[in-house]
């Protein structure tokens, strides 16, 4: 069984889609330390010729965790509404048509929307609900690939420094490392493509670079 994991992010970027898609079950890593002035609560989009960034106002404390951070208010849809009917001339009415109180809820919606869209079908669990006893990040996420029944750990090139393909060989586990390369510098997020393109345009992308990981790696 191949498993992914990431935070939840609004807006996702396509790298995090992409890693999704090459799974069977992907774990949205909620039980960890919310990142200021990260992904989480904000993504880019396009802004004429160039971008900027939508951000969700959220409440929170330091260390607190991602799942629970709260939002901000309401008033920040109605902007993100009109920002992005501006720029696309259209939005995700499931996402935008109701109020939102938890961030991580409406990342995991967001993504959830985005897959949807797309097409793809994965078995989805949040890292809150389960149970690990393990503090090492590294250790914590070999726990968590065992009690799943996972063979295959997909991760994103930004854990690189981190992830130590040995430790996890050690485990009973191929680790795998999903390069993406984004149409656009800076990346754009996912919804940009989606509202921009359409559908089909972004299963292609997707589908060229997860067959093109599943070739090198000899992955079913």
């Amino acid at each position: 069984m191949i498993l992914s994991m990431h935070q939840p992010e609004y807006l996702p970027y396509l790298g995090h889609i992409a890693k999704i898609a090459l799974s069977d079950t992907h774990i949205f890593y909620d039980d960890v330390q919310y990142e200021k002035d990260g992904f989480q609560n904000r993504n880019r989009i396009q802004s004429g010729d160039s971008w900027q960034w939508l951000t969700v106002p959220v409440r929170y404390k330091y260390g607190q965790k991602i799942k629970d951070v709260s939002i901000s208010g309401d008033h920040w849809r109605k902007k993100h509404v009109s920002t992005l009917r501006m720029a696309y001339g259209k939005i995700p009415d499931e996402i935008y048509g109701r109020p939102w109180q938890n961030l991580s809820a409406l990342n995991i919606a967001m993504s959830e929307w985005i897959l949807h869209s797309l097409s793809i079908r994965r078995n989805f669990l949040r890292s809150s609900d389960i149970t690990v006893k393990s503090k090492d990040r590294v250790a914590r996420i070999i726990e968590i690939c065992h009690f799943v029944g996972a063979t295959v750990f997909i991760s994103g090139m930004g854990a690189h420094s981190y992830l130590n393909e040995r430790e996890f060989k050690a485990a009973g586990i191929r680790l795998i490392f999903s390069d993406w390369n984004d149409p656009s510098v800076p990346p754009f997020s996912s919804a940009h493509y989606l509202l921009k393109f359409g559908p089909e345009y972004v299963r292609k992308l997707i589908d060229r670079h997860t067959d093109e990981i599943r070739r090198i790696h000899r992955l079913a």
